[in-house]
């Protein structure tokens, strides 16, 4: 009996760690197939990954320059609060701007896949041309 009741609560501890493992990488991973989708121009996954249909998904692909701009993107942080997720990490383009990425996340319960819905995003990119380069702007405020 004592054997039994080892093996029950073993795999009962391995379903609780498998349960919390999935529900803290879930927001993360509708991150990263949200990521894939404006990398590769993919409007319709886009649209299904957000939480309003009403999203227009050029918006998101040229937050990132346009179409295949989005070189690579690592997601490192995410900080989940009941329903809702920010995920944070960084990104490169392919003119080889690198720049930060922050995604906020919510759950909504009956939606396909994890549940899982980018309802925002906010991206900073280094820029490679100074503002005092940009010609015909005088970055002393002197004319």
């Amino acid at each position: 009996i004592v054997g039994g009741v080892f093996v029950i609560g073993g795999i009962a501890v391995a379903f609780a760690i498998f349960t919390f493992v999935g529900a803290v990488t879930a927001p993360v991973d509708t991150a990263n197939e949200y990521l894939a989708a404006v990398r590769e121009g993919d409007t319709t996954t886009i649209i299904a990954l957000s939480c309003d249909s009403r999203t227009n998904p050029d918006d998101a692909i040229d937050a990132f320059g346009g179409p295949g701009e989005l070189r690579s993107y690592f997601l490192s942080t995410s900080n989940i609060v009941n329903s809702q997720a920010e995920v944070a990490g960084v990104a490169t383009l392919t003119d080889g701007a690198d720049g930060t990425i922050t995604m906020t996340l919510m759950h909504e319960s009956g939606r396909s896949g994890n549940g899982w819905r980018v309802c925002g995003f906010d991206t900073s990119f280094a820029q490679d041309i100074a503002p005092f380069d940009i010609p015909g702007r005088d970055p002393f405020g002197t004319r």
